[in-house]
């Protein structure tokens, strides 16, 4: 409160200076504030150019140069305040509040109250003042010269004419001139910073106030350059210039001079930032340039792979045919020697004969100088060695008829050896088939019995009691576990017309003892008598392997008349689900196929049409629905088309068929099938053009068939390949000629049989499938450690898919992981990184969804794996149908 007082005083006491020295204050006030101004603003733009240029910072530049504008501004208002200010401060000083730490001080002679006012509206302001002497101390004679204290005030936004805070204090010489007379009224006053020269006091000001200014800032470090310094080092100058008028021009010119350059230098850093985005610019296009670059050289390794595999297996062919051609060389060689040998016999032969001849043409030349009866004696043995020229001829010509005869008996005996095989292996599963005939025919008879004289419930009951009494068949050639007596004895309380049975019975006997006593002849002829005496009776040919022992047990027994609804529960597929009985219309293979490919084309066209795919199973049930009017006709399609299914399970199109209706294969192997099939046809069309200069003759040599089916079928086992080669020898010598008509070879005829050939070949694709699907399952479970972890990391499965087939690409084995990971594609290699757990047993369940084929050839140590099934033998099962009522049944529309 006092120091508001204090200078409340002072100020009034400045008022009291004449009007005359009040305006020449004024001017000179005007004149140094505007020098001033101009300084200070250029020294707080240089001081934001070398900060911006130490930086090189563009926004620090463009805010330095807005401040510096706003200090010029700022200054110029304080001017023109001053100019029009009545009521006199005898000194301001104003620090602009810029960037730096430290801002120049300017300094304003004689502001008033409303310049302070304007200045607290333009900013941050540091404001000092310096108050004029009070009144007694200027009219004193003995203190003509004093040196009053100044207060600095705050910034100017917190400004105000009752409240100043006291920041530092400075001098100021003020020299008065009274009148002559002591103790009178001030008549003229003159403020006079005394800049008569500088003095060695004031220089040591400047000294201190360097050391200050530099230990305060921390900039005291004069080997490292720094802003500060020169900062400091320029407010010195100020306040030297302050009390020097002399140099005051120099400087100021040095000063401007200094300016330009620094705006020149300014200039250069702006350019920095375009520089800096064309560096920017020309390191991205380098970076993209190089990720283009590594992107061509993944993909060039990629196909330099792809190659390698490629070319790694057209090596192993071509080795392969190598060796079969250094085999092939060597055969031709044996038989070259031998004819060599033979030749070498013939020549032998052929000297000693002209040995022989010689000597007689000197027994006959000695004989002729001897008598005339020595030469008729010549001509005799001139006339018999002729003769052995002839034999010698016609036994060479003996000989070669005799191998070639040889050979072809060879062909002939090995014929005659397949032909005893297979009848010996008919005549073998002759007995098992004639106790399956007999086990049907009684249940016919029975059936039938119940038929015509019992009521229907009873019918069916006693029908359900006979069946249950009849067991099961056993997997050996003879089944004696049915207790036929007790059957015959509930047939003959039936009713007298089932008067057979003793005659069945009698059969049955006849059978025991055939199956004890092993295959007969005789076998034929009683066979034969069955099927004269029951004209009903229909042969099944099922061609099935013969070191597969479980396809025996696999055999189709028929059900009857009737089938017996399954129900309608939920495990029941859709087309089955129906209680009661359903008639049994007993398809014919014919009928049977075209139903087949009619559900396949039906189902591709819905496929095609909706976008969704729907499981065989579930589509078949909308395909009779569709086909037929009522449900209970369309369930009855059902049970009839899966038991002609199971009745014809030889065919390769209903057994495939089956296997995908009951799930145990997916879709894509069919449809790789028929690929295959496609394959076959297109690599034996273009073998046949290239022998054929373009042209297409639909037949091929049995060698040049051979050569080129085994290059497509490279991934199977030489076993495997070998069957089909000795079934196209045996189709070849059927048709008596040593070509292939590839295009009849696959063909089927009217009632949809294939040649046996295709037969094989699909059989053959099947189990290859089927057994390379188990191997993939025990080498996975071999990797849990037989069982031991339930889940497995995707790495870990990537190693087992890799080791079951080696050469499998990369691109499937990614879509077999994917797959039975559940997972896209896309993510797979994420989820790998991540080490992501699978349980093994869903991973194989997704697995089996698709096709999984083998790409890596079967060595000879894994021809077991390959297929399970081996040989062939032809099982032939007996049995009677009674004649059914088809009155009723709807035709199958076309």
């Amino acid at each position: 409160m006092h120091k508001q007082k204090k200078w409340q005083a002072d100020a009034h006491d400045l008022c009291c200076f004449p009007h005359c020295n009040r305006r020449r204050v004024f001017l000179d006030l005007a004149e140094q504030l505007d020098a001033e101004a101009r300084a200070a603003a250029a020294a707080a733009a240089q001081a934001e150019v070398a900060s911006l240029r130490a930086a090189a910072q563009p926004e620090a530049e463009a805010d330095a140069k807005e401040k510096a504008a706003e200090s010029a501004a700022t200054l110029a208002g304080i001017l023109q305040a001053t100019r029009d200010s009545s009521d006199k401060i005898d000194k301001i000083e104003l620090k602009l509040d810029a960037a730096q730490e430290d801002p120049p001080s300017i300094t304003v002679r004689n502001a008033t109250i409303a310049g302070l006012e304007s200045i607290k509206e333009r900013g941050r302001i540091w404001v000092a003042m310096y108050p004029r002497a009070t009144r007694k101390f200027c009219c004193d004679d003995n203190l003509m010269s004093r040196r009053p204290r100044c207060s600095t005030i705050g910034p100017s936004d917190a400004l105000a004419s009752e409240v100043f805070v006291k920041k530092e204090f400075k001098w100021l010489y003020v020299g008065l001139e009274q009148k002559a007379t002591a103790g009178s009224n001030l008549v003229r006053g003159r403020i006079d910073d005394c800049v008569k020269g500088v003095d060695a006091r004031h220089m040591q000001d400047i000294e201190n106030f360097i050391a200050i200014e530099l230990q305060t800032r921390g900039c005291d470090d004069a080997t490292l350059p720094s802003m500060a310094r020169l900062q400091v080092f320029e407010e010195a100058l100020d306040r030297f210039l302050s009390r020097c008028h002399m140099y005051r021009s120099f400087f100021y010119r040095y000063r401007r001079e200094q300016n330009m350059l620094r705006g020149v230098y300014a200039a250069r850093v702006a350019e920095l930032p375009e520089l800096r985005s064309r560096a920017d610019g020309a390191q991205l296009k380098a970076d993209t340039a190089m990720e283009t670059a590594k992107s061509s050289a993944a993909m060039n390794v990629a196909k330099l792979r792809d190659d390698a595999v490629a070319l790694r297996r057209a090596l192993v062919v071509a080795n392969e045919d190598q060796r079969r051609e250094r085999e092939r060389n060597a055969e031709e060689a044996l038989a070259y020697r031998r004819l060599h040998e033979e030749a070498e016999e013939l020549r032998r032969a052929t000297s000693m004969l002209t040995t022989s001849l010689g000597r007689l043409e000197e027994e006959r030349e000695r004989w002729a100088l001897q008598e005339n009866s020595t030469r008729s004696e010549a001509l005799n043995y001139k006339s018999a060695l002729e003769k052995s020229l002839i034999e010698t001829e016609r036994l060479r010509a003996l000989a070669q008829d005799l191998e070639e005869r040889k050979k072809d008996e060879g062909n002939e005996a090995l014929k005659e050896l397949e032909t005893k095989l297979v009848a010996m292996r008919k005549e073998n599963t002759h007995t098992q088939a004639q106790h399956r005939a007999l086990q049907v025919r009684y249940r016919a008879l029975a059936s039938n019995s119940l038929a015509r004289d019992a009521p229907t419930e009873e019918c069916n009951s006693t029908k359900d009691a006979v069946a249950k009494e009849v067991p099961e068949e056993s997997d050996g050639m003879g089944s004696g576990d049915m207790n036929f007596d007790e059957l015959l004895d509930v047939t003959n309380e039936l009713g007298p017309k089932s008067e057979d049975a003793s005659n069945l019975h009698e059969d049955r006997e006849h059978a025991k003892r055939r199956e004890s006593h092993g295959p007969h002849h005789h076998m034929k002829k009683h066979h034969a008598s069955i099927i004269n005496e029951h004209p009903t009776m229909q042969t099944v040919t099922i061609e099935v392997e013969s070191e597969d022992r479980t396809m025996l047990n696999e055999c189709y027994i028929p059900p009857g008349i009737h089938f017996i609804g399954r129900g309608t529960s939920d495990d029941v597929p859709p087309y089955l689900r129906i209680e009661g009985h359903v008639k049994n219309w007993v398809l014919s293979k014919r009928e049977t196929e075209r139903m087949i490919n009619d559900v396949w084309v039906s189902k591709e066209r819905f496929e095609s049409q909706t976008g969704n795919r729907e499981p065989l199973s579930n589509y078949l049930y909308q395909y009779l629905s569709l086909r037929f009017s009522s449900h209970t006709l369309a369930i009855e399609w059902g049970y009839n088309l899966l038991d002609s299914l199971e009745r014809y399970i030889a065919d390769s199109d209903c057994r495939l068929f089956l296997q995908i209706l009951n799930g145990s294969l997916p879709e894509e192997v069919r449809v790789d099938q028929l690929a295959l099939l496609a394959d076959v046809v297109t690599t034996m069309e273009r073998e046949d053009r290239t022998l054929n200069n373009g042209k297409t003759t639909s037949s091929l040599s049995l060698p040049t068939f051979t050569t080129a089916l085994r290059k497509l079928l490279n991934t199977k086992s030489e076993h495997n390949f070998s069957r089909l080669v000795r079934q196209l020898q045996i189709e070849a010598q059927s048709n008596k000629s040593r070509v292939v008509h590839y295009c009849e070879l696959l063909q089927s005829d009217s009632q949809g049989n294939q040649g046996k050939f295709c037969e094989l070949l699909r059989e053959q694709h099947l189990s290859e499938i089927v057994a390379f699907s188990q191997h993939v399952q025990a080498t996975i479970h071999e990797a849990t450690g037989n069982g031991n972890d339930t889940e497995l990391p995707l790495p870990r499965l990537r190693e087992a898919l890799v080791k079951a087939d080696p050469e499998k690409p990369r691109a499937e084995v990614n879509a077999y992981l994917a797959r039975g990971a559940g997972v896209e594609p896309k993510e797979l290699v994420e989820k790998e990184q991540s080490n992501q757990l699978c349980e093994v047993t869903q991973f194989i369940k997704n697995l089996n969804k698709g096709l999984l084929k083998r790409s890596t050839p079967v060595l000879m140590s894994d021809e077991s794996a390959d297929s399970p099934i081996h040989g062939g033998i032809l099982l032939t099962c007996m049995f009677e149908l009674l004649p059914y009522d088809n009155s009723d049944r709807p035709e199958f529309p076309e």
